[in-house]
């Protein structure tokens, strides 16, 4: 399988992103899911499509939230796609490591893997697209991903 470590925060949403509130629709979810821009969320649907990658959520939303929680968040805002999993909570900033322990469980099973994040510590060399927080996920950073994961 090819999976996407996907940090929310600065990824799928930005710092340069609101919401306009009369836009919304009428979320089931908590009021801060309407923070993820739709338009960013299609390109990880791009991705998904391009590769028949899965999703692993690396981003600090993870924290207290079941699986079918965030999938729901996901799918308020567009997402396409399956959350598998998610990686464990090691330390404060240390997502890389978190990464390789989820892996480390799971990576017999893993073909191919890329990790979507705004922060420079999440990385591991050959499989990180790193974000800009005020701008997002852009079309040029699908295409770095869609090249380490390979298209269908």
């Amino acid at each position: 399988m090819k999976v996407i470590f996907l940090d929310f925060d600065g990824v799928i949403n930005s710092t340069s992103w609101v919401p306009d509130a009369d836009d919304q629709p009428h979320l089931s979810i908590p009021w801060y899911a309407a923070g993820l821009d739709p338009d960013l969320v299609a390109l990880v649907n791009e991705i998904i499509e391009r590769t028949g990658a899965q999703v692993v959520v690396s981003s600090s939303w993870r924290q207290g939230a079941t699986l079918e929680w965030l999938q729901e968040v996901l799918e308020e805002v567009g997402f396409l796609g399956d959350v598998i999993g998610a990686t464990p909570r090691i330390s404060y900033n240390q997502r890389a490591s978190e990464i390789q322990a989820w892996l480390a469980g799971h990576g017999e099973d893993v073909e191919q893997f890329v990790i979507l994040d705004d922060y420079a510590d999440a990385g591991i060399e050959g499989h990180f697209v790193q974000t800009i927080p005020t701008v997002g996920l852009t079309p040029e950073d699908v295409e770095d991903a869609v090249t380490i994961l390979g298209e269908r």
